[in-house]
């Protein structure tokens, strides 16, 4: 039953495909549902650690900081297998946010005055 209805929305998929095209989509939702929650706390978060009116002067500098990110994933692109790749970006932005989610729940951090200079992240 299951089958057919695959069959009816995208063809005759044999089911390698269909593994590899469940795999894909689900991967995907779960980037787009994670983005997508997570782009709603940005701005509160920002504004909880450094203060809102630092914004316009983050974005200036996220700009300037993007370009040789960018230079330096095309090169590694280049020299890199893309599975080593993948695996090595994604467990750096694990360590990454899970080193910052550390600091941002750490108990010092829980009796802090907002925007006191001693903070560990703003």
């Amino acid at each position: 039953m299951i089958s057919k209805f695959f069959d009816i929305l995208w063809g005759n998929l044999s089911r390698d495909e269909l593994r590899k095209f469940t795999l894909c989509s689900i991967t995907f939702m779960l980037l787009v549902g994670s983005y997508w929650l997570l782009r709603v706390l940005k701005d509160a978060l920002f504004d909880d650690l450094v203060g809102i009116i630092h914004q316009p002067k983050a974005k200036i500098l996220s700009m300037i900081v993007i370009i040789p990110l960018v230079l330096i994933y095309a090169r590694l692109v280049d020299t890199v297998e893309r599975h080593k790749l993948f695996f090595w970006i994604c467990t750096s932005y694990s360590m990454l946010f899970t080193l910052i989610l550390y600091f941002y729940t750490h108990p010092l951090q829980i009796f802090y005055t907002r925007f006191l200079p001693g903070n560990i992240l703003g």
